[in-house]
């Protein structure tokens, strides 16, 4: 039976260093999951000039904190960090440089090898599409196509609500024209920014099924009082692994592999080459970082 690690005793220098970053980083303009990411990272760093007894070295002093990070990262090379792991540490101690007021590190990065990573190709996309317009039943054929057309990821998929896509029907000021073409679908995201919501147009085909699912889906008002735009048989809220389900089954039905995660990266592809990947970034706010668009473009083909 092993024992449980005893716990280091922290110095008053580590409790004021890491207190007094994460209060600096608060106040900068980085994402919440960026900010949780930096501070994890540099509390470990600090913990290590406490294990290796480098806490003596001043962090005001450039060459010895220079050098005490390259000991920590070389640490973390021999404790069979990957290179993204590493990289990522780089990252983080060049932020906590701009925190002390310096330059940042001289710090060697890591070479990344990226597998190329699974995407339709323009067939498969044919294919799949084909297979999501012989879907029996309506909720099948808007979520495949609302993923498909926006890059969505699962979990956020599986959390949408009725209030947060806005349908406008333009067709309402033309007399003559009912058709459900004239009506586009936007999808709201909250971005977790006060007041600020990221609104997504979708595709005219994600339109048309949408407004069919959601007339299938007053069948099951009386049963549930749910708000999720996604509902079972039950009247329950659709699972990740029920969305899985259904993308499989269509995926199969056309003889290829298919989920979420692919649909997302297809989309990515298809997005970066009829529009800059800067634009992009700007475009989606927090849905879609300039860091996302550029990790998934090293990965995906041009």
């Amino acid at each position: 039976m092993r024992f449980p690690v005893t716990v280091y005793p922290s110095s008053a220098a580590y409790n004021i260093y890491l207190q007094s970053y994460k209060e600096w980083l608060a106040r900068q303009s980085v994402s919440e999951n960026t900010q949780r990411a930096y501070y994890s990272r540099i509390k470990h760093f600090l913990l290590f000039r406490e294990y290796a007894n480098l806490s003596e070295n001043p962090l005001n002093n450039l060459s010895a904190t220079d050098e005490t990070m390259a000991l920590y990262l070389n640490f973390l090379k021999h404790s069979k960090g990957q290179a993204r792991s590493i990289n990522a540490n780089v990252n983080a101690l060049n932020n906590f440089c701009q925190f002390l007021g310096l330059k940042a590190a001289q710090l060697k990065r890591e070479r990344c090898y990226y597998r190329a990573l699974k995407v339709l190709s323009a067939k498969e996309q044919s294919d799949f599409m084909l297979s999501v317009r012989r879907q029996e039943l309506a909720r099948d054929r808007a979520l495949a196509l609302v993923l498909f057309y926006t890059g969505l990821r699962i979990g956020d998929c599986a959390r949408l609500n009725m209030t947060d896509f806005l349908i406008v029907d333009h067709s309402a000021n033309d007399d003559n024209n009912t058709s459900e073409e004239n009506s586009i679908a936007y999808l709201c995201l909250d971005d977790r920014m006060p007041g600020f919501v990221t609104k997504i147009p979708l595709h005219s085909q994600a339109t048309i099924a949408l407004k069919q699912w959601l007339k299938e889906r007053e069948k099951f008002i009386a049963k549930t009082t749910e708000k999720a735009l996604w509902l079972t048989k039950d009247g329950e809220r659709l699972s990740i692994s029920g969305i899985t389900f259904v993308l499989k089954r269509i995926g199969w039905q056309a003889h290829i592999d298919v989920s979420a995660e692919v649909l997302r990266r297809t989309w990515l592809s298809n997005a970066s080459n009829s529009g800059g990947r800067g634009e992009l970034a700007t475009r989606f706010g927090e849905y879609l970082s300039a860091a996302t668009v550029k990790r998934y473009g090293i990965m995906l083909p041009v």
